[in-house]
């Protein structure tokens, strides 16, 4: 397999630290929902779904997601829920390099089923399992990967 020329990161789990129950548990507050809210009660898996492969845009999952929970949910207050559920690790920034076309392009994703999908597209993929192991994986490549 040649060396990779841009590589692509999925950001939960692989880029930073995403805090799901804290994020379900802040999303509850700004909807007013007191006492033990299980994370069914806030997500949708299908508007997930949906809205990553395109079929929704920005707005409509606002206002789906929102009325899930019966507020108005603005794009500020989802960004900043967002952010607060994330925390970045340094040593997964740090291997961001960039590059181009598809059989050069390596998608790193904690999900094997997103990693096949990449593959099936035609770029290389990896199943993430933490910065040492894609730094060895990297290495088997022959690219220059610092510690």
């Amino acid at each position: 397999m040649p060396a990779p020329r841009l590589m692509l990161f999925d950001m939960d789990d692989v880029l930073c630290h995403y805090d799901w129950p804290g994020r379900v548990a802040a999303l509850a507050r700004l909807a007013g929902l007191a006492g033990d809210v299980h994370s069914d009660d806030v997500w949708d898996a299908d508007l997930e779904d949906r809205a990553d492969r395109g079929k929704i845009d920005a707005a409509q999952y606002l206002a789906k997601f929102g009325s899930r929970l019966g507020l108005s949910l603005s794009r500020a207050q989802w960004i900043e829920n967002r952010r607060a559920a994330m925390m970045r690790w340094p040593d997964m920034l740090a291997l961001a390099l960039f590059g181009f076309s598809a059989h050069e392009t390596l998608f790193t994703d904690d999900r094997a089923e997103n990693v096949g999908g990449a593959i099936a597209a035609g770029l290389m993929g990896h199943v993430h399992a933490g910065p040492d192991t894609l730094r060895t994986w990297l290495a088997g490549l022959g690219l220059p990967i610092s510690t």
